[in-house]
């Protein structure tokens, strides 16, 4: 059974999934995305697959494995409204023992992509965002 379906299968339940994280040994970054009033339809979302945490102290970036619920670009989520939220899953290998703070940061060619600043570590290895 692969990473990927386990996770699918237990996307719903945090109590199975941080047993399941801490089989497999991964961070989980369960994010929630508003479209943006600038546009009138809201535009549209993707993830890069040069999406990374980066630890605020040495700048060791751990690179995204997995994306639930996001296309990966070139493939695009388009919005039918500005205001309307939306709600995906990031997957990075399990954060070192010795990180305390992170970012998320996304890389993109125009590098506008998500970021998210001074996350702080937790034990559960599950984080909750806020991304505007």
């Amino acid at each position: 059974m692969s990473l990927q379906f386990d996770l699918d299968q237990l996307i719903q339940s945090d109590v199975e999934l941080s047993t399941s994280i801490e089989e497999h040994g991964v961070t989980l970054l369960h994010c929630s995305y508003t479209a943006p009033s600038i546009y009138l339809m809201g535009g549209w979302v993707c993830i890069w697959p040069t999406t990374y945490l980066v630890n605020e102290n040495s700048c060791e970036q751990l690179q995204l494995i997995h994306a639930i619920n996001i296309p990966v670009s070139p493939e695009r989520k388009y919005f039918s409204s500005s205001g309307e939220r939306f709600s995906f899953i990031l997957i990075f290998p399990k954060l070192p023992d010795d990180w305390t703070v992170f970012h998320l940061h996304e890389h993109t060619a125009d590098d506008i992509g998500f970021g998210f600043r001074n996350i702080q570590r937790n034990n559960s290895g599950i984080y909750r965002l806020t991304i505007r």
